[in-house]
Formats: C-alpha cells, sequence, structure tokens
C-alpha cells in the first residue's frame, strides 16, 4: 500500500533564527501517524550550530531523514538562497513527494519560482506563520495577492487574524479552498516529561533564590528585547533581587549588549545566547515576558504555558489569541516599557495569583496540542491524496 509521502519545507534547523515555523514543523512531523504517512524534513539553508547539529541528529533517529540545500552566509542572504534554490529541484526529484508543505517564506519564493519554470513535481501547500513580509510590502502585495494564489493549492494561517487577512485578499475569491485557521500547536508530553535542570543557573551566576524572568527569541526588533531590558531595568530599581535572561541570537546582540551596559544592568540583565532542550529552563522561570511588537501565534507563549509557567505579553493579534487578560496571563500595551515594568512588578506581588494564572495557561496549552492539530491535518492530506 502506498503512503502519501509528505515534505515539510523549512528554512533551516537552527530554530533560534527560525523561531517558532521550525519548531511547528518538526513537531507535526512528529506527530503525524506514520503507519499512514511518509514525512520527511527539507531545509533550505544549514547553517552549522550546535543546536542544529543536534536537532537534526534527533530527526535523523526518528526516521525524519532531514535534509540542507545549502549553506546560509548571512552577509550575503539572497546569493544564499539562490543558491538553495539551485539544489531544490534535484533534491524534490529524489524525495518524490506527494505533497510539499511550505513553512518557510523564502520556501514559498523557491516554490513559486519552480512553478513558474513548470519544474514544481507535485501540489504544494504553505502555512503562514506570521505577517507576511512585514518590511517587504510590495514583496507582499506581489507575492501574497498574486504569486502565491496561482502556486499553491491550499494555504493555512496559525492564527485566526492571519487567515482572515489572507482571506481578504482582492483576488481571495479566485482560492479553490478558503484560507483556514490551523493553529500553531505545542508537544504538551514534551514538558510533562521534561526534568527541570537548576544546575543550569550557576552557569549565568544565579542562584534559585532570586525569582527568574525569562524572554526568548531571536534577538531582532520584531521580538521588543529592547523594551524588554528598559522595563528590567524599572523593575530592577524596586526589586533589586530579580534577576532576567534573554535567550536567543541574532542581530541585535550588539545593541541590547550596549544597552545593558549603559543601564548598569550587567549579572541582572543576561544575553545568554541559543539554549537546546528550552523544556528543562522553562521550569525555572518564575516568569516569561513576550515583548513582541508582531507575532502569528506565538510558539514561546505555548511553550511556556505547557510548562506552567505564567506569561506578560504584548497585546497584539496572536499573544491576546492565546492570554486572557488577568486569567491565564497578562497582557500589556506593545512598546510602552512602563506598562511592562509594572505588570511584572503586579504579577510577582501576588504569589497565589501566579500559580492559578499558571494552572490555567496549562489548560489553554492543552487546546493548542500538537496531536490534535496533527489530526486536522492528517484529514486534510488525506482528503487531497486520496
Amino acid at each position: 500500500m502506498h503512503k502519501p509521502h509528505i515534505l515539510l519545507l523549512v528554512p533551516d534547523f537552527d530554530t533560534e533564527n527560525t523561531g517558532g515555523l521550525t519548531r511547528f514543523a518538526e513537531a507535526l512531523a512528529y506527530a503525524l501517524d506514520r503507519t499512514q504517512f511518509r514525512v520527511t524534513l527539507l531545509a533550505l539553508w544549514a547553517r552549522n550550530t550546535a543546536g542544529e547539529r543536534q536537532r537534526r541528529q534527533r530527526l535523523t533517529e526518528a526516521g525524519f531523514n532531514p535534509q540542507t540545500l545549502a549553506p546560509f552566509n548571512p552577509a550575503r542572504p539572497y546569493q544564499s538562497f539562490f543558491a538553495a534554490y539551485r539544489q531544490l529541484p534535484a533534491a524534490l526529484a529524489t524525495s518524490k513527494p506527494d505533497l510539499i508543505h511550505c513553512h518557510s517564506e523564502f520556501g514559498e519564493i523557491a516554490l513559486v519560482f519552480l512553478k513558474l519554470t513548470g519544474s514544481l513535481p507535485c501540489p504544494a501547500w504553505r502555512t503562514a506563520h506570521n505577517v507576511e513580509w512585514q518590511k517587504r510590502p510590495i514583496r507582499r502585495r506581489v507575492l501574497s495577492n498574486f504569486a502565491y494564489l496561482w502556486t499553491f493549492q491550499r494555504a493555512f494561517g496559525v492564527s485566526a487574524e492571519i487567515a482572515a487577512t489572507l482571506n481578504a485578499r482582492r483576488l481571495a475569491a479566485l482560492q479553490k479552498h478558503p484560507v483556514l485557521w490551523l493553529p500553531n500547536a505545542v508537544d504538551l508530553s514534551r514538558f510533562q516529561a521534561a526534568q527541570p535542570a537548576p544546575e543550569r543557573l550557576s552557569e549565568w551566576g544565579l542562584s534559585p533564590a532570586n525569582p527568574l524572568i525569562l524572554g526568548i527569541g531571536r534577538l531582532s526588533p520584531q521580538k521588543g528585547f529592547a523594551d524588554f531590558v528598559q522595563a528590567a531595568a524599572q523593575v530592577h530599581q524596586h526589586q533589586p533581587t530579580y534577576r532576567f535572561l534573554i535567550v536567543g541570537e541574532g542581530p541585535d546582540r550588539a545593541s541590547l549588549t550596549a544597552q545593558i551596559t549603559s543601564a548598569n544592568l550587567q549579572g541582572i540583565v543576561q544575553l545568554v545566547g541559543t539554549q537546546t532542550d528550552i523544556e528543562t529552563l522553562l521550569p525555572l522561570a518564575t516568569l516569561v515576558v513576550s515583548s513582541s511588537h508582531w507575532e502569528g501565534l506565538p510558539t514561546v507563549i505555548l511553550e511556556s504555558m505547557a510548562a506552567q509557567v505564567p506569561v506578560v505579553a504584548t497585546d497584539i493579534a496572536g499573544n491576546n489569541t492565546l492570554i486572557q487578560h488577568g486569567q491565564n496571563g497578562w497582557l500589556v500595551p506593545v512598546r510602552q516599557p512602563e506598562s511592562l515594568a509594572t505588570q511584572i512588578l503586579q504579577a510577582l506581588a501576588n504569589p497565589d495569583h501566579l500559580a492559578d494564572s499558571a494552572n490555567r495557561a496549562l489548560a489553554t496549552a492543552a487546546t493548542f496540542s500538537i496531536a490534535n492539530v496533527a489530526k486536522q491535518h492528517e484529514a486534510l492530506y488525506l482528503a487531497a491524496l486520496k
């Protein structure tokens, strides 16, 4: 019996650079029923980081045959894209997928080019994980409003807001199927099985006696970590025992380091780089803070909820889909570090409410279980490929 072959296309396997979309694609691969499907993962780029190597090893051992097409040169991103694109047709010819499901903006462009040249070997679907091409409005108009409609048979948004925006495009009526909301998801079992690793605190000179506040994500303007640092400075004036870790890498590292030094926050706010096995670090946190300026449906918040860690987040689309203010977390206005600091202090001042919020957060995460979301994908795959 032929098992449909689903190829999940991602930008890379270094999740500190690509964030939640690669983590979602990986979780989906593990959750899909492999008695019904053959699943492989293909990445445009290799970044040659420790986290990437570890992730690829796990995927290989699980039988997903993770492959990369070309090295990524951050100084020459377009050259890196075309190097990957040139290898894509051969990789698809070798893999012979029945359906390509794309989880990458640059992957979407590559598939558009293959469609234009008549080289796309099978149907292609895509999932929009964020506001498309946030800083490239002309590219967004051309791709989202025209090229994507022609290239992809199905499209999904990880939040209701993203799906509604895509369905509001002028030519959206030409789609055979409307864009569906298939939410981002979290593997609850990964966090339920994790053992906290308090010894990790000593790596950064921290003690379990210090309330720990985490910010997690790529060090980029989208994530608003400059606001996070400003809020930390204000919190420190009132609660000098609190400590802050920012987990991730990215282009804003130098500016954030300078900001921390200028505010004399060395040792109070630390940039700790990429951390694999985030499930062992999250349980050590008293609070997670998401200071993002825009999001899709943020994996970081879902993972924090799954680890029963309360979250203070900016009141933006995606975040406010997951968080009900004062119930399972707290929302603050975006780009307002003073409000962020105030809410952090208020949340940590009431341990009973903090614990209640953590329990409600776990219940919220359960409604976004990857097992449930994978079943939705399976039904759609089978209906399309029967």
